[in-house]
C-alpha cells in the first residue's frame, strides 16, 4: 500500500492540507495527534497537555492496523528517527511511503495559526506551552529531513501562504510526482 507523509511544525497546516487531501484523492487521514488524544489513556492525555511527543512504541503500536489497511496520508507520524526508520522495515509488509511533503512555516506564523485556530484546544492556549512543542518538533523531526532528503522522497513547500495557496502548491507537486 502507498502513504503520503506531511511533515512541519505544530500550526503549520498538516491537518488541514491532510483533510483535503485525503478527500479529494481518496486516501484515509491518519492524524496522530487525533489518534492519542482519543485513546482515553490518562498517561497519554498528561504528556499531550504538557506539549510533549509520547513514546515511539505507543505510537506505531497505534498506526500500524491504519498502514495495514488503508492507503493514508500521515499527519504527524513519523516524527522521529526511530519511527522513520520503523516505516522503513514496513516495506516487507507492502507499506510504501510515496512522497513526503515538509510544510515549512516561520516559528511566528505557527504561534499566530495556532492562538486563532477556530477549535482551538486547552494546550493551545498558552505559549509556553507551543513554544516548547515548536521547540520538540526542531529536536525530535529535523533528522527526518535528511532522512527523507538522502531517499529521495523529501518535498518542501513554503507553509506562509495563505492555505489555499499552500494546497495549490501541494497539488502542483502531487501532479509532476504522478501521484
Amino acid at each position: 500500500m502507498s502513504h503520503l507523509i506531511i511533515v512541519g511544525p505544530p500550526g503549520c497546516g498538516k491537518g488541514t492540507i491532510s483533510k483535503k487531501l485525503a478527500k479529494d484523492f481518496n486516501f484515509k487521514h491518519v492524524s496522530t495527534g487525533d489518534l492519542l488524544r482519543n485513546t482515553g489513556d490518562k498517561n497519554v492525555q498528561e504528556i499531550l497537555k504538557n506539549g510533549n511527543f509520547v513514546s515511539d512504541e505507543c505510537i506505531t503500536q497505534l498506526i500500524e492496523e491504519e498502514l495495514l489497511n488503508n492507503s493514508c496520508i500521515l499527519d504527524g507520524f513519523p516524527r522521529t528517527l526511530v519511527q522513520a526508520e520503523y516505516l522503513e522495515k514496513c516495506k516487507d509488509k507492502n507499506i510504501n511511503i510515496s512522497l513526503v511533503l515538509l510544510i515549512n512555516t516561520s516559528e511566528k506564523e505557527c504561534i499566530r495559526r495556532i492562538q486563532n485556530r477556530e477549535d482551538q484546544r486547552e494546550d493551545d492556549r498558552d505559549v509556553e506551552v507551543i513554544r516548547r512543542r515548536l521547540k520538540i518538533y526542531h529536536m525530535c523531526t529535523e533528522p527526518l529531513i535528511e532522512f527523507y532528503k538522502e531517499r529521495n522522497l523529501l518535498v518542501t513547500v513554503n507553509g506562509n501562504k495563505t492555505k489555499d495557496e499552500v494546497y495549490n502548491d501541494v497539488l502542483e507537486i502531487l501532479k509532476r510526482k504522478g501521484i
